[in-house]
């Protein structure tokens, strides 16, 4: 069994939602990917903005996440969750998991993006949800709760992916 690092910077960052995708996923550290930013900017099937990182080429920009050891065998159960080729493509990157120390990671980057579009309110919960678990600096989750969203239409979708946050 060959293991393979994932960078999660979105909804994926929330272990509950993330397990759902690839339950054998194991939680590996905190990570940040320089020179980027988060934009909620990515088209979901559903029509509304899912998370992206965006080059900028700054070395001021970083998006943070949370890096994940899966196996290479359930990286096509992840491709098929992300729409890989459909929205999102997948790519080997370096992240930094602290001290300037660089590991590679797979991550996903949009490619049907759509300036305007807002996330739904649960979508963006699953993003929050997981920045907090990570422990992400302050600052960051903050700019992650500002992010305007809109309401789901569809309250059935709402109910059942918040769902994964109740006690039980």
């Amino acid at each position: 069994m060959k293991i393979v690092h994932y960078f999660a910077y979105g909804s994926n960052m929330s272990s509950l939602r993330f397990r759902q995708r690839v339950p054998s996923g194991e939680h590996y550290t905190v990570a940040v990917l320089h020179r980027h930013a988060l934009a909620f900017h990515k088209r979901g099937v559903d029509g509304s903005a899912k998370c992206d990182v965006v080059d900028t080429g700054n070395p001021g920009n970083r998006v943070y996440g949370v890096v994940y050891a899966i196996d290479e065998e359930h990286l096509p159960q992840l491709d098929l969750a992300e729409g890989n080729g459909y929205g999102y493509s997948r790519k080997t990157i370096e992240v930094d998991v602290g001290s300037g120390a660089l590991i590679q990671a797979e991550c996903y980057f949009a490619t049907d993006t759509s300036p305007g579009l807002m996330p739904y309110g649960w979508y963006r919960e699953h993003v929050l949800t997981g920045a907090r678990q990570a422990g992400l600096p302050a600052r960051y989750v903050a700019d992650i709760a500002a992010i305007l969203c809109q309401q789901d239409p569809d309250q059935h979708r709402h109910a059942r992916e918040l769902s994964l946050y109740r006690k039980r």
